[in-house]
């Protein structure tokens, strides 16, 4: 049987084995209700990595801000309006991009403070992400 193979942003080819899966909402035990456990696990918000990497994310950005059911829903609406074609990447990079403008232009304090944390926490995580993320190697 062959093995499975991806390969990383530079040009590398890593086997299965080297690779997991970074869920951008974490640790699992925050996100048990229905909700969350859908927003947790929208494909954008679930990227094979290199593990090195993934474990250099975990070293060096914290958990996300535990944010409120109003922006759960926005996340999870603005989702499915995605095309779905984009790489998880791009969608991720254009969710960060959409929580920039939630921090300045939504409609409560509350979910404009929660957007600019996760704003800030994605952009954090991309930086490994970008760096760490694999895809099948055709």
């Amino acid at each position: 049987m062959e093995e499975d193979l991806f390969t990383k942003p530079n040009g590398d080819i890593v086997s299965r084995q080297e690779t997991n899966r970074h869920h951008v909402f974490w640790p699992s035990y925050e996100y048990q209700n229905k909700l969350d456990r859908r927003m947790r696990n929208l494909g954008l918000f679930v990227i094979r990595m290199h593990i090195p990497v993934h474990e250099e994310l975990h070293e060096n950005v914290p958990p996300p801000f535990r944010i409120g059911h109003d922006l759960k829903h926005i996340i999870i609406q603005k989702n499915e309006n995605m095309n779905k074609e984009m790489p998880q990447s791009t969608r991720l990079e254009l969710m960060t991009y959409h929580l920039l403008r939630l921090s300045d232009y939504a409609p409560s304090q509350q979910i404009q403070e929660e957007a600019g944390a996760l704003y800030y926490n994605f952009a954090q995580q991309l930086d490994f992400i970008n760096k760490g993320k694999v895809q099948w190697h055709k």
